[in-house]
């Protein structure tokens, strides 16, 4: 964790955001009066609560790479019909 007043803040802002980049905190000072926190967003920050939860719980797993997160859909033309939805819609249909 880093300190920084709001002057040197100020004159150094790359040099701090780069070390928030690499996963650092920076407290902010006024006259020796910590102001605020300056962190790195993560990702786990974007992800819903539900999904981190299933990943404490080991049910996913984050993607090893940004590349690996994108699911390749099929084309629109080329889908198969949904045999498990007609099944599902027919057994509410039916009561059960």
């Amino acid at each position: 964790m880093k300190n920084a007043t709001i002057s040197r803040l100020r004159d150094s802002l790359s040099e701090y955001l780069a070390r928030v980049r690499h996963g650092e905190t920076v407290i902010v000072f006024d006259r020796d009066v910590p102001i605020a926190r300056i962190e790195p967003i993560g990702a786990a920050a974007a992800l819903p609560g539900w999904l981190r939860e299933a990943e404490k719980r080991g049910v996913v797993r984050p993607p090893r790479s940004r590349r690996a997160a994108r699911i390749p859909l099929p084309p629109p033309g080329q889908r198969k019909p949904a045999r498990v939805l007609d099944a599902l819609l027919e057994e509410r249909r039916g009561g059960r």
